[in-house]
């Protein structure tokens, strides 16, 4: 693979990390979630996968699939602890629980504490990164496309409909949380097999902030969105980096601009196919309860 120079090749390679994180948001508000730590998840996912190949000796591969398992784990535990919020309340919970994981990866043995866990193999490449994100964005676009599952998604977002169409609407947001999780996991796994080291400020709320970032300016209605901003604002986040203006505010400034001319993100679908049974199903649903 044909990569411009070491520096942008570390800057595509992470955007992709981050890209498949992103896309794991992104399936989570599709269901009707506001998740305000995916990138709690993600570092998590990152210590899980660090401490498997440092304490076990495990294989590479074995490390990803830990990263991912701790993701979806934290994923479930979550969703079913907070099985009956939803919204702002359900953001606001989310927020807490990824700041205490923020101060728990500090005393829990093992985990380094402050300087957090180094010394890992370096055995995340460009091209793995950006083959594991294309298989991640193929797979669920292509389950997107399946209107079962297309209606099965929608359902999670409005309880009223899922009832007209006898689905639980909670196991729907239960199963997307915990894959959104795990992508997070996974990328958390890809993501400390570049770097080499996850620290405890990979928790934090302002790693979050991007992950939404990414999500809102590229686009909430579709994953090909979550990419696009994922890559593009960390491009942008570089060829910013030599201006002379602090380039967080310059980024919330287009952030805002992009918010108010596209407020549905760059990508988006703009119409949906011939009216299928789901549309009218929905449409009769809120009518009789209007």
């Amino acid at each position: 693979m044909l990569w411009f120079n070491l520096y942008w090749t570390s800057i595509l390679t992470l955007a992709c990390v981050y890209a498949i994180a992103a896309v794991g948001l992104q399936m989570i508000l599709a269901s009707g979630q506001f998740s305000v730590m995916q990138a709690a998840v993600m570092a998590c996912g990152a210590y899980g996968s660090a401490y498997a190949e440092l304490t076990w000796h495990v294989s590479f591969t074995v490390a990803l699939i830990a990263g991912a398992i701790v993701g979806a784990a934290i994923g479930a535990v979550t969703a079913l602890v907070l099985l009956r919020l939803s919204g702002l309340f359900f953001g606001i919970a989310t927020l807490a629980l990824g700041q205490a994981c923020y101060y728990l990866v500090q005393v829990i043995p093992g985990l380094g504490g402050p300087g957090g866990l180094a010394g890992v193999n370096l055995s995340t490449t460009p091209n793995l990164a950006l083959g594991t994100l294309v298989v991640v964005v193929v797979v669920y676009a292509a389950a997107r496309r399946h209107s079962a599952y297309a209606r099965v998604l929608a359902a999670g977002a409005d309880p009223v409909a899922a009832e007209a169409l006898a689905i639980d609407p909670w196991r729907v947001r239960l199963v997307a949380f915990t894959c959104g999780s795990a992508l997070a996991g996974l990328a958390g796994g890809l993501y400390v097999h570049y770097v080499g080291l996850v620290q405890p400020p990979d928790l934090s709320f302002g790693a979050e902030s991007l992950l939404l970032i990414y999500v809102v300016a590229g686009g909430i209605q579709t994953p090909f969105g979550a990419v696009l901003g994922a890559i593009g604002v960390s491009v942008l986040l570089e060829l910013l980096r030599a201006s002379d203006q602090d380039r967080y505010w310059m980024l919330g400034a287009i952030l805002v601009i992009v918010t108010l001319l596209r407020p549905q993100g760059l990508l988006w679908r703009r119409r949906l196919r011939a009216r299928s049974y789901w549309t009218v199903v929905v449409r009769r649903v809120r009518a009789a309860t209007s």
